[in-house]
């Protein structure tokens, strides 16, 4: 995935938020990690390894693994209830990725949904598990809500089968907030006809919109548009949104890092520098340090990043080993 940004495209809209943290947080990465079993390709099968980075105190751990099974593997550790949630082939019908958990106290194994095609994101919050997922039978990634308590599953505009959710983040500081970031299907294939039919001499992205959503998927608010330009990446605080844009799919060197001042509706550029490859941006609680997926000046070294933006300094959580494993996801969760 990538992410990419022209100034010149974007059209704003609002802004406001608040938080009621009660004890000083202890915010971490969970990470998906997936390695060949035989350390040499995927033919003896893959593992995605579920590790976990506390920030705290800087130290780096494997929590648990699963068989890779689904179409692309997704894992998140959830401290709040220490359960993994990860995506998987549905055990019963052998087709599709549902939601599964592992209960880490018990080691219990079990598969929550039936009726997904594919899971984009897992988003583990206290009562509920946001996802984006395709249900079977239509087409569009869509928000998906689970809740824990009940067991039961709920699908965001079943009426709506145009409209991409195509990434999405929670507020750090306040998990009742999240945002996303969405396209058209249509005007994403009508630009590749035109680009097809030498109509256009690149393709084009679709327009981007991002919204806000408070608590539930009907109090939302168009925040910020996108023409032309794809948003693949974003990340949020109180104060802040920190994304990722893609103005020109023709240009490996056209992405670009935003942080959205949410009050001032401020753009301001940030560069990493020695970076490349970068595709994944997400904005740490202080709003003064980005953790990233992404490579050395070299194209080398693919991994897990900090970047201070106060001091320059980088400082490196995770590489992955070239050639045996492949860092598929990671996530800022806050406690």
């Amino acid at each position: 995935m990538i992410s990419i940004f022209l100034l010149s495209a974007c059209t704003n809209m609002k802004n406001n938020t608040t938080s009621n943290n009660h004890e000083e947080p202890k915010d971490y990465l969970s990470i998906s990690y997936t390695t060949y079993n035989d350390n040499k390709g995927p033919q003896s099968g893959m593992t995605t390894n579920i590790m976990v980075y506390d920030i705290e105190n800087d130290n780096l751990e494997k929590i648990n693994s699963v068989a890779y099974t689904s179409q692309y593997p997704l894992g998140v550790y959830s401290k709040n209830d220490n359960k993994i949630y990860y995506s998987a082939k549905n055990e019963k019908t052998g087709d599709g990725d549902e939601l599964f958990l592992i209960d880490l106290e018990t080691n219990e194994k079990k598969q929550l949904t039936d009726g997904l095609f594919a899971i984009n994101y897992i988003l583990p919050r206290r009562d509920n598990i946001l996802l984006v997922a395709v249900k079977n039978g239509t087409r569009a990634l869509r928000l998906v809500e689970y809740n824990k308590k009940t067991g039961t599953i709920f699908y965001n505009d079943l009426e709506d089968d145009d409209t991409d959710v195509w990434s999405i983040c929670l507020n750090i500081e306040n998990e009742n907030e999240f945002y996303t970031s969405t396209y058209s299907q249509a005007q994403g294939y009508e630009n590749a006809e035109k680009q097809s039919k030498k109509e256009v001499d690149r393709y084009y992205y679709p327009d981007n919109t991002i919204t806000r959503y408070k608590n539930d998927f009907s109090a939302k608010e168009e925040m910020f548009f996108f023409e032309k330009e794809k948003i693949l990446s974003i990340s949020a605080t109180d104060k802040y949104l920190l994304i990722y844009r893609d103005g020109d799919s023709s240009n490996n060197n056209s992405m670009r890092i935003n942080r959205i001042n949410l009050d001032t509706e401020e753009f301001e550029e940030i560069k990493i520098p020695d970076s490349k490859n970068i595709s994944e941006v997400q904005l740490d609680r202080s709003n003064n340090g980005i953790y990233y997926l992404g490579s050395d000046e070299n194209y080398e070294n693919r991994g897990i990043y900090y970047y201070d933006l106060v001091t320059g300094k980088k400082k490196t959580i995770f590489v992955e080993e070239y050639g045996i494993g492949h860092i598929n996801n990671f996530m800022l969760i806050g406690n």
